[in-house]
């Protein structure tokens, strides 16, 4: 038999809570004590199978439960608003799950366990998992980034939209269908139509600012692959599109 104590000084979490949750993905449920404030568990296993299990479980709950938290906190320390890192987040956590190497993580939290009975989880991210915690911060500043990049590109459709408010429509009503494989195709009142490949956001604005209709009808089928162009629109002819999914 051999214990272990797993502990936490640093995140706010119940490690007791989430330690349980992963080891009953691994149908392990051992022995487990757990201090006051949850944060420190004590495991008792019997065998080198259960310790195989309680290691992918870490791995697990490091790279999945702790790097939300962990690239929360990078990223609350960046000079943003607190809406601008709500905003970043998503984007920095998606990126993060590529590299997030669980096997890997097991196998050194295996041979960190077979030598030491007690693992600090946030010292043992900060001294020998350097090279996931850089990438980590790396996510966050791409993100960043990424979230500076997309301000300043609606400043400038606000801007042009502006431009389009003081020009007189030159054509009618375009219909403009967005497709599930992220192509477009506008049909202009005398149902010229025209198909716009995936990707091609610049071309389909410009387009449109050329046209100046009198209304666009968006009939948005591309579930959500389209949205960044569909902003655009709605940001630079404001109240003369509806929209329609």
């Amino acid at each position: 038999m051999q214990t272990y104590s797993i502990i936490t000084y640093d995140y706010d979490v119940n490690m007791e809570k989430l330690l349980i949750r992963r080891l009953r993905k691994q149908e392990f449920e051992p022995e487990i004590d757990s201090s006051e404030s949850k944060k420190r568990v004590t495991i008792t296993i019997s065998d080198d199978e259960c310790l195989v299990k309680l290691s992918n479980a870490l791995s697990e709950l490091i790279l999945i439960d702790l790097r939300h938290l962990e690239i929360a906190r990078i990223a609350n320390a960046l000079p943003f608003t607190r809406e601008e890192k709500r905003k970043l987040l998503p984007r920095a956590l998606k990126s993060s799950i590529q590299y997030s190497d669980y096997s890997k993580t097991a196998k050194e939290l295996y041979d960190y366990l077979t030598e030491n009975d007690i693992l600090i989880v946030e010292g043992y991210m900060r001294f020998r998992m350097q090279d996931v915690m850089e990438t980590w911060s790396v996510c966050v500043d791409t993100a960043a980034e990424e979230q500076l990049l997309h301000e300043e590109y609606m400043e400038l459709m606000r801007l042009l939209g502006m431009f389009t408010e003081l020009r007189a429509p030159a054509t009618g009503a375009v219909t403009i269908i967005m497709h599930p494989d992220g192509s477009s195709t506008i049909t202009d009142e005398n149902e010229v139509r025209i198909d716009c490949a995936q990707g091609n956001d610049g071309g389909v604005l410009s387009m449109l600012i050329g046209m100046a209709p009198e209304k666009i009808y968006i009939y948005d089928l591309s579930r959500g692959r389209n949205s960044n162009l569909k902003e655009s629109i709605k940001t630079l002819f404001g109240s003369r599109v509806s929209c329609y999914s």
